[in-house]
């Protein structure tokens, strides 16, 4: 009798101890698998290269991102007046194929009680944190749960706008200028200088990191559309997104730089053609250009 106690003792000790390591097995299993939930949000005025590459760049740090949009209140309260509003910033934002989630009106300055709202563990943004109107870091009461990534230089929503206004400004000095009789020097000063507004260059990494490496298969419609692309808005999504319809696979043809010219005018594209491949490649419906 006493031997049989003995082993049946041994034997649930045994089962208990089987049955906790595969409990913490499976405890430790779940924890892993968690998926990391990373919160970036922004203006996304005027949306360019350098908007899409920091959500890029925001979704490599987890698994699912989270990306908010300020108001045009918030903006103008902290900023500036927007120059594209609330519906046209959002549907920039939602067609972006690196973002899971968007959330709209969200503070400028984010908020630990906002990343626990959305379920996030960490917030994102570039290297160029920005300061709130009361003068301080907008990410000051998050800075422990804040992830930085590189900023992409040589873009920004307010060099297009510079462009912009220099172009409607030189415009209207030499439009009387610039004709059939005007000489080659004068056309080729125009041709240089608006040429070279942007600096921007992609290297091969740049575009390779926005490409979806895909190619068409045998059982693929393959539509095909093309454009100018500049200053990538609502009525170019909307048009992608018409065109993806169509069928399963989206190629998009761009205009170089010099074709634009000669079709818009002296002072287009505002975007060069690496800047406008880089924002339509960020879109969900394009499948290649």
């Amino acid at each position: 009798m006493e031997l049989q106690y003995v082993v049946a003792c041994l034997v649930t000790l045994f089962l208990g101890t089987v049955s906790m390591y595969f409990y913490l097995r499976t405890k430790e299993n779940r924890k892993s698998s968690r998926l990391v939930r990373i919160y970036v949000d922004g203006c996304w005025d005027v949306m360019h290269s350098g908007h899409y590459n920091a959500i890029r760049q925001a979704k490599q740090l987890g698994d699912v991102l989270v990306v908010g949009v300020h108001s045009d209140a918030e903006i103008a309260r902290h900023k500036r007046e927007p120059v594209m509003n609330n519906q046209q910033r959002m549907a920039a934002v939602q067609a972006c194929k690196w973002a899971d989630e968007v959330v709209f009106d969200v503070p400028y300055a984010p908020s630990i009680q906002l990343l626990d709202k959305l379920n996030c563990d960490f917030v994102a943004h570039g290297d160029d944190v920005p300061i709130a109107s009361d003068g301080k870091s907008a990410y000051h009461g998050v800075e422990h749960r804040l992830k930085i990534f590189r900023r992409t230089a040589g873009v920004s929503t307010t060099h297009l706008i510079e462009r912009l206004l220099r172009a409607v400004k030189s415009d209207d000095e030499v439009s009387e200028q610039y004709d059939d009789a005007s000489s080659d020097d004068v056309k080729s000063l125009h041709i240089e200088t608006t040429s070279s507004w942007s600096t921007f260059l992609a290297s091969s990494s740049r575009i390779s990191a926005f490409s979806n490496n895909r190619t068409p298969t045998k059982d693929d419609v393959v539509v095909y559309i093309d454009g100018i692309f500049d200053l990538f808005h609502i009525g170019h999504i909307d048009a992608l997104a018409k065109a993806k319809e169509l069928g399963t696979f989206l190629y998009v043809g761009l205009y170089d730089d010099d074709t634009v010219r000669r079709r818009k005018g002296k002072f287009f594209p505002l975007m060069n053609l690496q800047e406008r491949v880089l924002n339509v490649l960020s879109c969900k419906f394009v499948d290649d250009v």
